[in-house]
């Protein structure tokens, strides 16, 4: 059932017409405007709260927060998204941000921090990147102990609690990373050495 054009509760005579406006949100030192929907009764002129108006309104509003920042725009960020060829799950598990993060930025329920735009920018602009992002997740979830640590220039080590001492030292490419079990790794005392 349609609310507009229904009968006002408020005074039983009127109905509610849907009208909009421009209201001035004031952030960061400036001042946003960002149209918004809302029902008005034509008698007497009661506006009731209509939650999905209130939802949208809200959104209207991170939008033009996300314009002013020159952060990605919801739609940009899910046309990222596709052109990496992953779903939200895939990309919360890659870029982090939480379980339903990306399906928040998509639909402006919450604003991406600026690491986050940088980082998806970065992957969209560079398939290796990304690809060695990939990488990197994998390795990071893995195996849960497992701790990257920067060795110098482009190498990572992948050591892990119970190594005390390194006796091997396994070497490994981008290109020719080959995954080792928790178990292969504390029978061996193996240490990694990463270069990506």
């Amino acid at each position: 059932m349609s609310i507009i054009n229904s009968c006002c509760n408020a005074c039983g005579e009127g109905s509610l017409t849907q009208k909009s406006r421009i209201r001035e949100i004031s952030y960061k030192n400036t001042v946003l405007n960002v149209r918004e929907d809302f029902l008005e009764c034509d008698v007497c002129g009661v506006q009731p709260s209509i939650t999905s108006m209130i939802k949208d309104h809200r959104r209207a509003v991170l939008a033009a927060k996300k314009a002013h920042d020159g952060l990605l725009s919801a739609e940009e960020i899910k046309q990222i998204r596709k052109d990496l060829d992953i779903d939200q799950t895939d990309a919360y598990r890659l870029f982090g941000g939480g379980p339903t993060a990306f399906s928040k930025y998509e639909n402006n329920d919450v604003m991406q921090s600026e690491a986050m735009d940088t980082l998806l920018r970065l992957s969209h602009m560079n398939r290796s990147t990304f690809s060695d992002l990939k990488v990197i997740r994998s390795l990071q979830s893995s195996l849960k102990r497992r701790r990257l640590k920067v060795i110098k220039n482009n190498e990572y080590s992948a050591s892990y609690d119970s190594i005390e001492s390194s006796q091997n030292i396994n070497e490994y490419h981008k290109h020719d990373l080959r995954l080792i079990s928790v178990s292969e790794i504390e029978q061996n005392n193996t240490f990694t050495r990463i270069a990506v």
